[in-house]
């Protein structure tokens, strides 16, 4: 009500005036010059550094230099030369930090430049190929026109031509076996006219050298018997046209043959018995169209004909387009991650100091102190490599069964298989998507991988071979494919689409089993339980789903994200799920009870995957605050920050006592959990 409004506008109001009456003025000498300023007290010290840095007269002051000017503003600080130094550089860090991220805010925004004037230019491209066809089917109209206005060709019915049809048909009334020189009579007439001295009659007795030929025609009447006929309806229209073309037709072949029929070239797909609409475009697609069960039910085959692909949209920005340009600025508040990171690498500098004023202390408390700062130093987490070879962003990773290795998809449209032990170059490299690789998974049994792109395809590969090898595409989804996840048996594969759809399918035949529809928005990520009955989901709806995904419907929906949820996790022990969103949360579910257990926040910018590691007593998160953070299970404690990458961290993955990262930096990171932390 406008009471409600009225009342929240005071409180904010008067809450800021409030606030802003605690500020002091307060001054600053930097030698002979004074600087005055209004600030609050319990911050003076960081903005005297922030200051000195700034309008200092040596930004690059020793130890001394900042010794003075710090005991001039601070006259009893009991601080040592040491600390005072120490948190000069911090906060210089601090700056250096906050600057370079100003820097990659103007990179992603020229990104995000290149990429739209990349798609005006597809634009342009098409409009120009329309505007050829349409001439190309005005000239055609035209020719047809014109050929439609001639005359038929006079057909000749002289007494010659008519005297010799009638010798023709006596010599083969007159013929003992007219059966059997019959066939190949008419195709010797027609191929040539016989010549006018000729005696008709001599012909059916110089033809039973052909006789024994007579078996060759029912044989070449089968391929007649496989052709199969097919409707092409076009799109939009109540227009059809017939071909027939044998079954095991390639699809260059089948586009030709469409292409004579339609007078130009055309995009082709067929609805499946779900009514999902799947496009052929190549040989693959073309026998699952054959194979279709919707056509064993006796219906007629049917190709739909589109001049245009629909393209679906959705702002999912994943790249992180013009709605989320500010948030690279924001950094700088998760910042101090690393700053306390250096505090506890300078804490020695320190201890060395205090042993310097109290030098009578006996040599074992010294030991002591170095025994406290190396176990400290233990608990950090730590980096063990980093992996580079793609040109783009890389969107998604995952450790195979056994951990040797682990794959990565990236913008550039290619899937690179790595060894983990060794950063120097991948293993493979597979091509064949034609756009951004957005999911990937390996299969339990290490021999097969699936990969999913922004052009709705799923692709399996076999990789337990010399040269790894696409064995399938996965047809079905009608935009980009978000999500797929092997079943733990390894005999299914689920995909999360923009589509709004959940689809299972069979990972060995390359079936589809069940589309589960409920989403609203897009379904950005899926995940099976353990035990392989149920599928999570998270979309842009802020829902998370559960399914009974054999019966076909959804069991449960979970609410309490405030946008977009990007990502959905089960526990080892399927008691929980955790959630990750573009409210740069964190959530934690009772499966069971149905209800949110805790909300975990420390990210600055919206969270883009989150899950539990192997034991279940701890989760891993990343964010586009490009750090990855490691919480306590139990309590919700943050135990660890991991700071590597230069920009948004998209996705992680966990084996044993090894975390994996993949970053819109172009590089993988591979890290090692803290004893404390490491999978029993």
């Amino acid at each position: 009500s406008k009471a409600t409004v009225s009342v929240l506008n005071w409180y904010h109001v008067f809450g800021r005036r409030r606030k802003m009456a605690e500020k002091e003025q307060m001054t600053f000498w930097m030698g002979s010059r004074k600087f005055t300023y209004s600030g609050y007290p319990e911050k003076r010290e960081q903005d005297f550094f922030e200051m000195l840095i700034k309008v200092g007269k040596n930004p690059d002051a020793g130890s001394a230099e900042v010794m003075e000017t710090y005991g001039q503003n601070f006259k009893e600080h009991g601080k040592s030369e040491t600390e005072v130094f120490g948190m000069y550089e911090a906060e210089k860090e601090r700056q250096a930090r906050k600057k370079r991220a100003k820097e990659d805010k103007k990179k992603d925004r020229k990104h995000d430049d290149e990429d739209k004037d990349k798609d005006k230019d597809k634009d342009k491209d098409r409009a120009k190929t329309k505007d050829k066809e349409r001439r190309r089917r005005r000239e055609e109209q035209e020719d047809t026109a014109a050929t439609a206005k001639k005359p038929p060709p006079k057909i000749d019915f002289s007494d010659e031509k008519q005297k010799k049809i009638q010798a023709f048909i006596d010599s083969v009334i007159n013929e003992e076996d007219p059966p059997t020189p019959a066939p190949p009579s008419p195709p010797a007439e027609a191929a040539a006219p016989p010549p006018p001295a000729a005696d008709p009659t001599p012909a059916p007795v110089e033809q039973p050298a052909p006789a024994p030929e007579p078996t060759p025609a029912p044989a070449a009447a089968k391929p007649l018997s496989s052709l199969v006929q097919i409707k092409l309806a076009m799109e939009g229209t109540d227009l059809t046209k017939m071909i027939a073309v044998k079954r095991d037709i390639e699809f260059d072949a089948l586009m030709e043959e469409v292409k004579k029929k339609w007078a130009m070239e055309l995009i082709l797909s067929y609805e499946d018995e779900d009514g999902d609409k799947i496009e052929i475009d190549d040989t693959d697609s073309v026998v699952m169209f054959f194979n279709s069960p919707l056509h064993e039910t006796g219906k007629k085959l049917k190709i739909l004909c589109s001049k245009e692909r629909p393209r679906l949209t959705c702002d999912d920005l994943l790249t992180e387009t013009a709605p989320a340009a500010p948030a690279p600025a924001a950094p700088a508040p998760a910042a101090p991650a690393p700053a306390t990171e250096e505090a506890k690498g300078d804490a020695p500098a320190k201890g060395d100091a205090t042993a310097d004023t109290t030098a009578d202390d006996p040599p074992a408390s010294t030991e002591a102190a170095e025994k406290k700062e190396d176990s400290k130093e233990a608990e950090k987490p730590k980096e063990l490599a980093t992996f580079s070879g793609h040109s783009g962003a890389i969107y998604c990773c995952r450790f195979s069964t056994d951990g040797t290795k682990f794959i990565s998809g990236s913008r550039d449209l290619s899937v690179k298989i790595w060894n983990t032990r060794d950063p120097s170059a991948p293993l493979h490299t597979l091509t064949g998507h034609k756009g951004y690789v957005l999911s990937c998974d390996w299969a339990p049994s290490d021999n097969h991988i699936c990969t999913s792109d922004s052009e709705s395809e799923i692709k399996i590969w076999q990789v337990r071979t010399a040269t790894p090898k696409r064995i399938t595409v996965l047809k079905g989804h009608s935009n980009k494919v978000y999500s797929v996840r092997y079943s733990p048996n390894g005999q299914y594969i689920c995909s999360g689409s923009v589509d709004k759809s959940v689809k299972v399918w069979n990972s060995e035949t390359g079936s589809k089993m069940i589309t589960l529809k409920g989403h609203e928005n897009a379904v950005f990520c899926t995940a099976w339980s353990k035990d392989g009955r149920q599928i999570a989901s998270a979309a842009d709806d802020v829902r998370i789903k559960l399914w009974d995904w054999r019966e076909g419907k959804c069991v449960h929906n979970f609410g309490g994200h405030k946008t977009t949820v990007w990502s959905v996790a089960y526990s080892p022990d399927d008691k929980y799920l955790v959630s990750a969103s573009m409210d740069s949360e964190i959530k934690l579910w009772d499966v069971n009870m149905r209800k949110e257990i805790r909300t975990m926040t420390g990210h600055q910018l919206p969270v883009h995957n989150a899950m539990f590691v192997e034991n279940g007593e701890y989760i891993v998160s990343c964010s586009r605050d490009y750090s990855t953070m490691i919480w306590k299970t139990e309590t919700g404690e943050l135990k660890g920050t991991l700071t590597g990458h230069r920009r948004t961290v998209y996705a992680l993955d966990n084996y044993k006592n090894l975390l994996l990262s993949c970053s819109l930096d172009e590089t993988l990171k591979l890290w090692q959990f803290p004893k404390h932390l490491q999978s029993s």
